[in-house]
């Protein structure tokens, strides 16, 4: 029964009991034991009427106390939440209960994301052993405990010193926690004004508070870009090791590159601190296999970078020989991956710093994507050269050949390819027995590249073919230009010669033809060098060929030497040509009666004292064709 129910009965009660004294009194009928009736229930109703009394002033007192004690917990949850110190209540099981304001200030989190989060799980990775111990302790009623903890808040640190504590609750057995947060910096500084009083520099220093974060990835890109320039031609290993080295100065303790091969990822570089321990750590990691560490391989495979503020799991990056997390001989904490490349991923760059540094963010993280996509199109456009390179080479390898020989004849030759090697070769030469004696080819273009290079093993090939049935030069030439207009035509201007060679009673017979080559040189037996004149038009498209022939005698101890324009046009930086200057003629004559290969030696001897400007801008070819001398 509730108090006014009571309070209503007690009064009926009373009521009832004057009314029927009165009746008694206006009918004086009774007895003795009536009137004892009528005196224990007024008894019992003064004694209902002083406990009623009693009653009402109980309540009042336990009203007034009621009212006192609500208004001490209004005044206790005040003073926590105004605390001028960071302050948290814990669980026994060391989870968040409640947070004051100063404490939300410090953590800059909402009440509702640390609510019934652990608190170690907030903290650095080393220490959270070390709080669970501390923690557990303080249930155990032993006193007050001091731990150093720090915090990771956007990226940024929060040191402090956290007092614990037990709170005995009346009625409730179980302790609460008390953590008294004291920062070790100025991330609460005394501030009256509270962000609505933010003056114009500190709404200057909000503002403007990227910008170095801006800076410093404009920066790294620069630095970067300039060294991916600088590395052009080098293999992708020594790119990766450059990088990393960039990279562990500017932005990170520790960086690890891993190239993506045909079987998987390939630890290219490692770079990380100077120290003798450090140096240890490093030659783990390189002896790592990359597929066995979990955090590149997910990036490798799924494209997507990640960002590791505060490192939770030491195993991310694989183990050791002895089964010890590399992460952690590392003293990492904060880790960043990343996949290199675009759509295609050509590897990861993981970087990781330690207890010295500070936490990764996402303005770190923009700048290291920034990075990788750069050296993305390092290494793709170096793989691009390194094909490039190798099919020039395979081409070159098919402009000249190896190894010829003729019967009856002593054979050598000069060939020099152009400077810069980047294009492969504009010279073709062939020579190659046939039914009546040898054919020679020689051939050039004006300008190097993949496409000249191809014209010219086209027709070195129809030449060959042709060849074989075609002794004459002259005829050979035309069949070849007629089979290449049926092509569709040579697009490139092509300075051709060709000379068709046999045996005589005397020595040998050459029929020399032309397509607008310059002359060559007969080296008679008297020791006389003379000029053969060359002429006709250059090959090209589908016109028909204009053609210049000579028909030559060469007794034995006689040569004739074949060259390319190019290697006549040499020039020196006065302005002379190799081949007008004479020093070509006076290099054969040098030779005397020597073998062929003496006299493209003393070409090559002179024409490596010769005073070029800037190197050889095209290949350059001599082909010397003696007679021997008998015994």
């Amino acid at each position: 029964m509730q108090f006014e129910d009571f309070d209503r009965e007690v009064a009926a009660f009373q009521s009832r009991l004057r009314d029927l004294r009165a009746a008694r009194r206006v009918t004086a009928e009774g007895d003795d034991e009536n009137e004892a009736l009528f005196l224990e229930l007024e008894t019992a109703a003064e004694e209902l009427r002083v406990a009623h009394e009693e009653l009402w002033v109980s309540d009042a007192e336990q009203a007034d106390q009621a009212a006192t004690e609500d208004q001490d917990r209004y005044v206790l949850r005040a003073a926590f939440r105004d605390l001028p110190l960071p302050v948290m209540l814990l669980y026994r099981d060391g989870r968040i209960r409640r947070v004051n304001q100063r404490c939300l200030n410090l953590l800059e989190l909402s009440a509702d994301y640390l609510s019934g989060r652990p608190l170690p799980a907030l903290v650095e990775l080393p220490q959270r052993s070390a709080l669970r111990s501390q923690i557990a302790a303080v249930t155990r009623r032993r006193g007050t405990r001091t731990v150093t903890l720090t915090f990771v808040v956007r990226g940024r640190v929060r040191s402090v010193r956290a007092l614990l504590g037990a709170l005995h609750v009346p009625n409730d057995p179980k302790p609460v926690i008390a953590a008294v947060l004291i920062p070790t910096d100025d991330a609460l500084a005394d501030d009256p004004a509270g962000p609505s009083g933010e003056d114009a520099a500190a709404v200057l220093a909000r503002t403007t508070a990227g910008l170095p974060a801006l800076v410093r990835r404009l920066d790294l890109v620069t630095s970067v870009a300039q060294l991916l320039t600088s590395s052009h031609g080098d293999p992708d290993a020594a790119i990766a090791r450059a990088l990393g080295g960039l990279l562990c100065v500017e932005f990170a303790d520790w960086i690890i590159v891993d190239l993506m091969r045909a079987d998987g990822l390939v630890r290219a570089a490692v770079c990380g601190p100077e120290g003798a321990t450090d140096r240890e750590v490093l030659a783990a990691i390189q002896e790592a296999e990359p597929y066995e560490a979990a955090l590149p391989a997910v990036v490798a495979q799924e494209g997507q970078s990640q960002l590791l503020i505060h490192l939770d799991d030491y195993s991310v990056l694989g183990e050791d020989r002895d089964g010890v997390p590399l992460a952690g001989r590392m003293r990492a904490r904060s880790l960043l991956c990343l996949p290199i490349g675009g759509e295609a991923v050509l590897g990861t760059i993981t970087a990781a710093r330690t207890a010295g540094s500070s936490y990764f963010a996402l303005a770190d993280l923009a700048a290291l994507e920034d990075v990788g996509g750069l050296l993305g199109g390092a290494l793709r456009a170096e793989r691009r050269f390194v094909r490039q390179h190798r099919s020039h080479l395979t081409l070159r390898d098919l402009l000249i050949p190896t190894s010829v020989t003729l019967e009856q004849l002593d054979v050598a030759w000069l060939y020099r390819p152009a400077t810069s090697e980047e294009d492969p070769g504009s010279v073709v030469f062939d020579l190659y027995p046939s039914n009546s004696g040898g054919n020679i080819l020689l051939a050039e273009t004006a300008t190097a590249g993949g496409h000249a290079a191809t014209e010219l093993v086209t027709l070195r090939q129809s030449a060959r073919t042709l060849g074989l049935a075609q002794a004459d030069p002259v005829g050979l030439l035309e069949d070849v230009t007629a089979r290449l207009s049926a092509l569709g035509g040579l697009r490139t201007p092509v300075l051709t010669s060709a000379a068709h060679v046999s045996s005589t009673a005397t020595g040998a017979a050459v029929r020399l033809v032309s397509a607008g080559h310059h002359l060559s040189l007969h080296r008679r037996l008297d020791g006389r060098v003379q000029a053969v004149d060359g002429g006709g038009r250059a090959l090209e498209g589908g016109a028909e060929a204009v053609l210049h022939f000579r028909d030559l005698d060469l007794v034995p101890g006689e040569a004739l030497v074949m060259f390319t324009t190019s290697l006549y046009d040499v020039r020196a930086r006065t302005g002379d040509t190799f081949g007008r200057s004479g020093a070509l003629a006076q290099a054969v004559a040098r030779a005397g009666s020597g073998s062929a290969q003496s006299i493209v030696d003393q070409i090559g001897a002179a024409l490596a004292t010769f005073d070029i400007d800037d190197g050889l801008p095209l290949d350059v070819l001599a082909l010397c064709l003696r007679v021997p001398r008998d015994g």
